[in-house]
């Protein structure tokens, strides 16, 4: 996403510098997919403010930049958790732009349950995603 830099949304904003570039691409992108993955991060138990600019900046170009298009669904943090809060929340707001979500995951104790080089180092959680995520393909 770094080479997708949107200021904070504002009608002041869409009204004086109307929509990027790099917006117009992001949605056209998402719109020939079908299907997408989206792995959420968790500011206080919430969407960091960064990933919700985004989806306000492309719910006002497109209002259904999702339609027809199946999500999986993830998020993970270094709490027990593993970012369920913002899972959850997000999981229902993504379907007012169009989306289905197919499935979801959600990986708890980041730093203990992941490592760079062999991935998810739980078997069980390991064999969770690897559900989660044949679940979705089977959808795409």
């Amino acid at each position: 996403m770094a080479n997708f830099p949107f200021p904070l949304y504002s009608e002041d904003n869409e009204r004086e510098m109307g929509f990027s570039n790099s917006l117009v691409e992001l949605r056209n992108d998402i719109m020939k997919a079908d299907g997408v993955i989206i792995s959420v991060n968790e500011h206080n138990s919430n969407p960091s403010a960064y990933f919700k600019n985004v989806l306000d900046w492309l719910s006002r170009l497109e209002r259904k930049f999702l339609e027809d298009t199946e999500v999986f669904l993830m998020s993970t943090s270094p709490g027990k958790r593993g970012g369920i809060g913002s899972l959850e929340i997000i999981e229902k707001l993504l379907p007012r732009f169009g989306a289905t979500i197919s499935t979801t995951f959600s990986l708890p104790s980041f730093n203990e349950n992941f490592d760079s080089e062999k991935g998810i180092t739980d078997s069980a959680l390991e064999e969770m995603h690897k559900k989660a995520l044949a679940e979705f393909l089977s959808k795409v």
